[in-house]
């Protein structure tokens, strides 16, 4: 089968082949020609292996060869303890979700607005029965009640209307979504303590970390955070140094440098972790 040969490259490899120009060009006109249609397919190797993916060919090949934002993915999976309440905030379709359960994680929160995307993570949920993945149908934000959320021009992303992420460019639908804080989740019982947070929340990173201070007070998860701007990185930045922890950048020796558009991750952490 075509599959088994394009996996038969030792995943450590795969990254730095696929770089080279003309083996990358080769790569991505087999699944061009090759692959076309819509797969339920059990990853075969990186973080997410033994996660069962639907997946869109041949726009998902990185997802096929377990390749998708290698370096933040792989750092997902390092820092997931066995039995770890763990958030995917901004779950989108559901891979570091996968990721983190796959590697051990005794629950998953997975937390998205997006009405299409929901639908995505419950056949997700669906395929990997075994898997914790618990799905919430809400943004997290600074607020508790209704916000208005805006679909981008690819209409499976979209943001917080207040977020400034591209601003500038053209938006499409916007309908009401429900909105809560983290801490309001957990001061109410309706989630655990969790011990590591993934946040991919499209610009509203700052207004995610608000909501959520009393809560990372309190128990100090490890937090992998997606930044869209350079400004709105070194913010959260500074605020998780404030309240004692360690940033590190995963694309960056120099954030200072970082333009204002710039998108990238970095990895917060503390020493000491509170389960109280």
């Amino acid at each position: 089968m075509l599959a088994d040969l394009i996996n038969i490259i030792p995943y450590r490899y795969r990254d730095s082949i696929r770089r080279i120009p003309l083996v990358g060009a080769l790569q991505r006109w087999i699944f061009k020609t090759a692959f076309r249609g819509n797969v339920d397919f059990r990853i075969k190797d990186g973080p997410a292996k033994g996660l069962v993916f639907p997946l869109r060919l041949p726009d998902d090949k990185l997802f096929w060869t377990g390749l998708w934002e290698k370096e933040f993915a792989e750092r997902l999976a390092s820092a997931t303890e066995s039995g770890a309440v763990c958030l995917d905030v901004g779950a989108y379709r559901g891979y570091f979700s996968g990721v983190m359960a796959v590697q051990g994680a005794g629950e998953v929160h997975c937390f998205e607005p997006n009405p299409e995307n929901v639908a995505k993570l419950e056949r997700l949920a669906k395929l990997n029965p075994n898997l914790s993945l618990q799905l919430h149908q809400l943004a997290l934000g600074d607020a508790d009640g209704e916000t208005e959320f805006v679909l981008m021009a690819e209409d499976t992303m979209g943001k917080l209307a207040k977020s400034s992420f591209q601003r500038e460019r053209s938006a499409g639908s916007r309908f009401k979504v429900k909105l809560s804080k983290l801490d309001t989740l957990v001061s109410e019982g309706g989630i655990p303590l969790p011990s590591l947070i993934k946040v991919d929340v499209e610009g509203a990173e700052r207004m995610f970390l608000d909501g959520a201070a009393a809560t990372i007070e309190r128990s100090r998860p490890t937090i992998l955070l997606e930044y869209h701007s350079g400004p709105l990185a070194r913010e959260c930045a500074a605020f998780l140094e404030a309240c004692g922890y360690r940033i590190e950048w995963l694309e960056t020796d120099d954030p200072k440098s970082l333009a204002d558009e710039a998108v990238g991750h970095f990895v917060a952490e503390v020493g000491d972790r509170r389960t109280d």
